[in-house]
């Protein structure tokens, strides 16, 4: 009897064994694209205006161009609505921005992320070694009322060769906005009531389809 229960218990190990290491696979990593250092963006503006955070930018370390497949917002707060995202090639003649008013802002040309979603391998570098080829995400947002909306991260799902990866990257921003007639340049941005603090509010920016025009 003991011999049986040693065997029944052995066999429970390597179910959990095993059930522990389809678990493991089936969890996306990191993979090879990433994007820029943790930064905070900080913006004032009026209620109801739009706004393009340029923040992100997309770098494939890999031998194979990567799809991105989903683009999430983590930690929505306050009075903040995404309208979407798109994406624009670098380098650009136009150069490259952080944030910029409107969206999608005429002086950066940008598409729907469903029309341009590779972020390729580079063929040329920096100096410093950075990618000069460059996918970069404009993530539109409009602030809604009067306050300070804003986000924590941006996580990007994407695939290389059929096989999914998931990154995080801390990359905060905050609209600070304001009905008054004129924006006082010396407000803070953000308040120090509003600075780190986040709901756990999640928004797929990805699944909003239709951009303003």
């Amino acid at each position: 009897m003991k011999r049986l229960i040693g065997v029944c218990v052995l066999g429970v190990a390597v179910l959990g064994g095993i059930a522990a290491v389809r678990a493991a696979r089936s969890e996306p990593g990191t993979g090879p694209i990433h994007g820029p250092l943790a930064s905070t963006l900080a913006q004032l503006l009026k209620v109801g205006d739009d706004f393009s955070v340029g923040s992100v930018a997309l770098e494939n370390e890999g031998s194979r161009p990567g799809r991105v497949e989903r683009i999430r917002l983590l930690g929505v707060t306050g009075p903040l609505e995404p309208l979407g995202v798109r994406t624009r090639r670098e380098p650009d003649p136009a150069g490259d921005f952080l944030g910029f008013p409107g969206f999608p802002p005429p002086e950066y040309p940008a598409v729907p992320l469903q029309r341009d979603s590779v972020v390729p391998v580079p063929t040329d570098r920096t100096e410093g070694g950075s990618a000069l080829q460059r996918l970069q995400l404009l993530i539109g947002v409009r602030a809604t009322a009067p306050g300070v909306g804003r986000y924590r991260a941006v996580e990007v799902t994407y695939s290389v060769g059929g096989r999914r990866y998931r990154r995080i990257m801390e990359n905060a921003a905050y609209l600070c906005a304001t009905t008054a007639p004129q924006i006082n340049p010396t407000d803070p941005c953000p308040t120090p009531e509003t600075a780190g603090k986040f709901d756990d509010r999640v928004i797929d920016v990805t699944a909003i389809l239709k951009a303003p025009s």
